[in-house]
This record gives C-alpha cells, sequence and structure tokens, in this order.
C-alpha cells in the first residue's frame, strides 16, 4: 500500500479504529475530528497534529504516517518531545520495571514516561536520554546478586503486607551498605525478593579518584565490604522478626567485562559474568560466594587473608561468612 495526501487522514482514522496501538485509543476519545487537518510533508512520510479539548483539559495529539501506511501516533508528556528531539521513530513502548510507564523514540534520542499512580495522567514530567544505540558499550565490573532463601514457599503462606516489609528491608540495607562516594554511579535493579547490582570499574575509580582505570583489589574490596553489610543486616533483620527459621539470604561477587545495554527502556547488563554471578549465588545460605577471579585479585595484594572456614567449591568460587569483610576493616 502506497500513501498519498488524500489518504493521510483516512489511514489514521482506521489505525484508530483498529486495535494496532491500544495506548492510542485511550487517548485519543471518540468524536475526534481530523477533518481540518492538513497533512505536512516530511522526511518519513506525513505529519498530522490536531488539538482537543477533554474533561476541560487541552491535548494535542500528532501522527507520522509513513508512504507504506504504517503511522506512529505521539501524544502526551512524550509527545511534548517532538519539539526537542524530533519526529518519533517507533510508537510508544513499555517501559521496563514499571507497571505505568513507556518510552519512545525519536530522531535524535529517547523520551521516558513513567508514573506511580494509575497512568491516567499523560502530561507529567518525562526524562530524556540521548540514542542508546550510541551509549552501549563493554567494560569491566564487578556483579552481584543476591537473593532471598525460601521466599517462594514462605510467600505462598503470608499476607502480602509481610512480604513487602520484608522486600522494603533488603533495599532499606541495601541503601545503608552502598551509601558510599565511589557507589554514585552504581547499577542496581530488583529480582523480585533479590538485586542484580553492578559496579563499573571506571566509575568507581571515578567517583574514588583513582588515577588508573582498571579493575583493582580496591573495587572489589569496597564492593564486598558493602554487600556484606546488606547480607548481614537482612540476616539480622530476619532473626529480629523471627523468620530465620524459614527465610536466609545470600550472594555472589564476580568480577569481568560486561556489555552494557538498553531493554524496555532501561540500561541493563549482561555476559558470561552476570551468568556466573546469577549461577552461584544460589550457593549461598546468610553467607557470601566470590568467584575464584575475585578471590584472587583480592589475595594478590593480600587485601584479605581469608580464614580456613572458608569453603572451596571447584568450579564455581570460595564460599565466605559476611565477617570475613565486616572485620577486615571498613570500606571506604
Amino acid at each position: 500500500m502506497t500513501i498519498n495526501e488524500t489518504d493521510v487522514i483516512r489511514r489514521i482514522v482506521e489505525y484508530l479504529e483498529s486495535d494496532e496501538n491500544c495506548f492510542a485509543a485511550d487517548r485519543v476519545p471518540e468524536g475526534v475530528s481530523f477533518d481540518e487537518c492538513v497533512p505536512v510533508r516530511v522526511e518519513s512520510g506525513w505529519l498530522v497534529e490536531t488539538k482537543f479539548i477533554l474533561h476541560d483539559v487541552r491535548h494535542e495529539v500528532g501522527f507520522v504516517v509513513s508512504t507504506d501506511g504504517s503511522v506512529i501516533p505521539f501524544f502526551g508528556a512524550l509527545g511534548q518531545l517532538v519539539k526537542e528531539l524530533g519526529l518519533p521513530v517507533c510508537k510508544e513502548r513499555f517501559l521496563g520495571s514499571a507497571r505505568y510507564g513507556r518510552y519512545q523514540e525519536y530522531e535524535s534520542g529517547i523520551g521516558v514516561w513513567e508514573s506511580f499512580d494509575d497512568g491516567v495522567n499523560f502530561a507529567v514530567p518525562v526524562t530524556k536520554q540521548s540514542d542508546f544505540r550510541s551509549n552501549s558499550y563493554a567494560c569491566d565490573a564487578v556483579v552481584s546478586f543476591l537473593d532471598l532463601r525460601g521466599s517462594t514457599n514462605w510467600s505462598m503462606n503470608v499476607d502480602p503486607r509481610q512480604i513487602q516489609e520484608i522486600v522494603s528491608e533488603i533495599e532499606d540495607q541495601f541503601q545503608l551498605g552502598f551509601n558510599k562516594q565511589w557507589a554514585k554511579q552504581l547499577f542496581v535493579k530488583g529480582t523480585g525478593d533479590g538485586l542484580m547490582i553492578v559496579s563499573e570499574c571506571d566509575s568507581y575509580n571515578r567517583n574514588a579518584k583513582c588515577e588508573q582505570l582498571r579493575l583493582k583489589s580496591d573495587h572489589v574490596y569496597d564492593f564486598c565490604c558493602s554487600i556484606a553489610s546488606v547480607v548481614n543486616g537482612v540476616r539480622r533483620s530476619l532473626f529480629t522478626n523471627n523468620l530465620s527459621s524459614e527465610l536466609a539470604v545470600g550472594c555472589s561477587v564476580a568480577i569481568g567485562t560486561v556489555n552494557r545495554v538498553f531493554l524496555l527502556g532501561r540500561v541493563d547488563y549482561l555476559g558470561p559474568v552476570i551468568n556466573e554471578a546469577a549461577k552461584i549465588q544460589s550457593l549461598t545460605y546468610n553467607e557470601m560466594i566470590l568467584q575464584q577471579k575475585a578471590v584472587d585479585i583480592l589475595s594478590e595484594e593480600r587485601r584479605v587473608i581469608f580464614p580456613q572456614s572458608s569453603t572451596q567449591i571447584p568450579g564455581k568460587g570460595l564460599r565466605v561468612t559476611t565477617e570475613t569483610f565486616l572485620d577486615s576493616g571498613v570500606s571506604k
């Protein structure tokens, strides 16, 4: 199908009456007329913009209709970014880790909308990013997965509010443990009943004012001290709440090269080191496990003298108590 100027308005009406994009149908009510709209020729096809009043609020809606008939709408908070970032190159997309959130790519950037409410107010502020493709790269990093043991079975028999209390406690302990100057640009995402944490080498060196941009024992050591305090704090909370017989906490620490990418409008990381850290964390119970490479870098400069009580797991790493780091000094 080839679209010319006379077909543009008809194509928009067809689009809104179809199920091609529920986001548009939600915010362009029935009865909105496009009869007086004049399509403007743009590089990617045709641009149509209109305004209407809904519940005493003025709304602006736009559509880019390509010559092959595809329609890209823009509206609400994200639509306002057209003036700064150029025309959209894709429809609104689901935003990761957000029930009420969307993101959209434009000619010169990305717009992100997010709300904690029921999603009806799309006139809230949004954030802007540069093109994510040019900001994807490989880098050295320290990676950790922290997980709550026994939570799956436990959560089936308790009030959701109690689950929330424990999840909030994990976050509180994380916020305390990593409240450090070097961790200002730390990446963290929730995994339901746990956390995935990534600390890039260059971010650590920049914020800790190190001269050499390389993975050093200082970085691994500081990271281990912080995550040890998180594990210890969660463990203490479980005991205080009489849950230590049902739940436990454990974490992994691994180092190596990771790939920074964007997925669902969010930064994320992938690579063998991520997979390794995710797998070995399941071997811990109120303790930590360090990938062998992390053990080696800490041992080389004698930052940590591992106690004899540590358990070597062939092909996996060294399982240690949190006291290994909490008793060895205070992280910077």
